[in-house]
């Protein structure tokens, strides 16, 4: 079975939260960005999957942390809504290491998972929602429950 990996990362009200193991659902769909422009083809998950528990992870490579109080202040003022700030998580790691079990994350996409706290997979997918992929999550999310 596929891991999801280990991430530190701190919420839009400066909570720390480790990923996965501060899910809070079990599963969770947990979206991973990894560019400014990716915020559309998150933004068709949650519209999507609007009653989903749903987690965003803008994640930045590590060699830009220094400029981390600059990125979530942005963020901070991109996003006014309490819920969503609390539900998106900033995350600081190598890119070039960044794998979803045996297989290194593309930076270019961004990444849709199905996760569990304890950091198996049961599903993942590339890119803006489709709707194939929200009906498989949405089984997935049945049998889970």
């Amino acid at each position: 079975m596929t891991h999801f990996p280990h991430l530190t990362a701190r919420d839009l009200h400066g909570v720390p939260r480790s990923l996965p193991d501060d899910l809070p659902s079990d599963p969770t769909l947990v979206i991973l960005a990894f560019r400014i422009y990716h915020q559309a083809d998150v933004d068709t998950w949650t519209a999507a999957c609007p009653d989903l528990p749903t987690v965003e992870v803008p994640v930045v490579d590590s060699s830009e942390k220094w400029m981390e109080r600059y990125i979530e202040q942005g963020m901070r003022a991109g996003i006014s809504d309490t819920a969503d700030r609390a539900r998106t998580w900033t995350a600081y790691t190598r890119l070039d290491q960044l794998s979803l079990g045996a297989s290194p994350v593309d930076p270019s996409e961004i990444l849709a998972v199905l996760s569990r706290p304890n950091g198996a997979v049961l599903w993942s997918s590339t890119g803006p929602a489709r709707r194939a992929a929200i009906a498989e999550v949405r089984a997935l999310l049945d049998a889970a429950r």
